[in-house]
């Protein structure tokens, strides 16, 4: 099977590139190499080799977004339907210790990204009297 090509958005990217640098840093260097080498084995190797079945597909007005917890990191992708083969890293996410705050996370990376719009307080009585 061919593995599929992976793109980094640009909230995954800059998270991606932070946590980098702090694995190439001496202050705890351990650690932080260790979670680093974790989520590039998440982004190179198991998402490009099976991304449908490497996470767990959120359901609800975020179906089509994958989910993949590797602690304390948290990895959400999408696979888009306009290219072929191809995985988007959306956020990746670090330290949330509690599944609230994941939830929370989510939905403002969500709507940060245009993804997923806020409607305003009954915007349904309103559209019902322009109709």
């Amino acid at each position: 099977m061919e593995k599929y090509k992976v793109e980094l958005a640009a909230p995954a990217a800059s998270m991606y590139e932070n946590l980098a640098r702090l694995a190439a840093g001496e202050k705890n260097r351990d650690a932080k190499l260790a979670m680093f080498e974790s989520l590039d084995k998440v982004i190179r190797e198991t998402i490009p080799s099976s991304p449908f079945s490497a996470g767990i597909e959120l359901c609800g007005p975020l179906k089509g977004l994958y989910w993949v917890p590797q602690d304390p990191m948290h990895v959400f992708y999408e696979i888009p339907a306009f290219k072929v083969e191809t995985v988007s890293i959306v956020s990746i996410l670090v330290g949330l210790p509690s599944a609230e705050r994941k939830a929370d996370a989510i939905v403002a990376e969500m709507v940060l990204s245009g993804r997923l719009r806020v409607l305003p307080r009954g915007w349904e009585s309103r559209r019902a009297a322009v109709n």
